[in-house]
């Protein structure tokens, strides 16, 4: 992230992958439900050095960047914090004077899912929107499930290329039955984001595949062939 791309997000507002958290003299305890919520769902940027004021976001800066980085970092590699590793990228960016740390959080592996706070697996969280909600019993056991099982399913399909995989006209019947009985979903959603955020495409470095149950509902002839 750049200082154009922060300035952007700023005006945009906080929504599922990014989270601003003041943070002016010391870490917040909501700052590890954000870390869990984002490694248990998309992954996402927490932003430190940014505070609400009424419907807009403002810079206020970290007044001693290298000790909160280090609590913050410190706590989050405690074993007794989190159950499982997350993968944090820091990142220090400068504005009108002030400096707003960034931290990166990926999302976990599913076998390294739930991701939950202090030993109780009843702290997990998940990202919905702009916010951090605690998991459902049911959300939790799915985690479980999937992380305990090789799904067949759920494995990348690599036999095409990823523009040759899915045949356009059953990825758009599929797509206008979601959004006639999910309201609230963003219709005009890319495929790409779309497919992603409902696990049809996995990521692997930078590129996108398609699992086996993607090709199994929109697949090209060519796919499933």
């Amino acid at each position: 992230m750049n200082t154009s791309e922060l300035k952007k997000l700023l005006h945009a507002g906080e929504w599922k992958d990014i989270e601003f958290k003041e943070a002016r003299t010391d870490v917040p305890k909501s700052a590890f439900e954000t870390v869990c919520a984002f490694a248990n769902t998309h992954g996402g940027h927490l932003v430190f050095g940014v505070a609400q004021r009424s419907h807009a976001y403002e810079v206020t800066g970290v007044e001693n960047p290298e000790k909160i980085q280090n609590d913050f970092l410190s706590v989050l590699h405690a074993d007794a914090k989190i159950n499982h590793d997350v993968d944090v990228t820091e990142q220090r960016l400068h504005i009108a004077g002030k400096t707003v740390l960034v931290f990166q959080i990926a999302e976990n592996q599913r076998t390294r899912k739930p991701v939950y706070l202090d030993g109780d697996i009843r702290r997990t969280f998940l990202r919905k929107g702009s916010g951090d909600y605690k998991a459902q019993m049911q959300d939790i056991e799915r985690m479980l499930r999937d992380a305990a099982v090789d799904r067949w399913d759920g494995q990348p399909f690599e036999r095409v290329a990823l523009k040759e995989a899915f045949d356009a006209g059953s990825l758009a019947w599929y797509r206008s039955r979601f959004h006639q009985a999910n309201a609230g979903f963003n219709p005009k959603q890319p495929d790409r984001d779309f497919l992603y955020h409902w696990g049809f495409l996995i990521k692997q470095g930078r590129r996108f595949l398609p699992t086996r149950a993607a090709i199994m509902l929109f697949g090209s002839p060519l796919a499933i062939h």
